[in-house]
């Protein structure tokens, strides 16, 4: 019986699907940030710091001011922008610091939207294990994560370093209930075949196929 474990997220690519996971949401985690159970919650996690483009994502946040609703953004990470954003008190903008674990695992599965505006990722774990816990992208069309993402289908293409194209997509799916949640859904069935399930059943695939290529080269000889 195979035993299902996670591995440290920095040294691979594939994500534990049982660490990020929708069954995480917490109704309790969303409301104290005064969000209720219609209210969109988006998402960034990462450094907080300018070469992850997150003053695009604050600009883009501010210019819906008049779209956005309840919707709040929760910004999880550590970085260099930190006392400054604390100091300017972005309405609807919450800073929670470094999380990990049980934690994190909330964090994003209690998200709806995941907001991604880096262009300079090699693949983007962040990305992916958002994505595990079912939250919808919107993503600067750049780098790693066109790997395996695509536009309307798991997630929405910003144009990069473009603040107007991540303001009207951000807009787009707070506004739409009924995209967020097949962006979700489509999100989802990616990270789980990206999991590490996935790969261990089709290595045992594979050695199938060699295995039974190898006794039928026996016959033959």
């Amino acid at each position: 019986m195979r035993t299902r474990c996670c591995v440290p997220r920095a040294s691979t690519r594939p994500t534990c699907t049982e660490e990020f996971n929708p069954a995480w949401r917490s109704e309790a985690w969303r409301a104290q940030f005064g969000v209720g159970p219609g209210d969109p919650l988006i998402a960034y996690v990462g450094r907080v710091a300018p070469e992850k483009n997150l003053p695009l994502l604050l600009k883009a946040w501010e210019r819906l001011q008049g779209v956005r609703g309840r919707a709040q953004l929760v910004i999880v990470g550590e970085g260099i922008m930190e006392d400054t954003l604390r100091r300017h008190r972005i309405p609807g903008v919450h800073l929670v610091g470094f999380l990990h674990g049980p934690e994190l695992s909330r964090a994003y599965a209690s998200s709806d939207i995941f907001a991604f505006p880096s262009t300079t990722e090699t693949f983007g774990n962040v990305l992916l294990e958002a994505m595990s816990s079912g939250c919808a992208p919107v993503v600067a069309e750049a780098g790693g994560v066109l790997d395996f993402t695509a536009h309307e289908s798991n997630a929405l293409f910003t144009r990069p370093d473009d603040t107007a194209s991540f303001t009207e997509q951000l807009g787009r799916i707070i506004q739409d209930t009924g995209l967020r949640q097949q962006l979700s859904r489509n999100a989802r069935r990616t990270a789980e075949l990206r999991g590490w399930d996935a790969i261990y059943d089709q290595l045992e695939h594979d050695y199938r196929l060699v295995v039974l290529a190898h006794r039928g080269l026996s016959r033959a000889a």
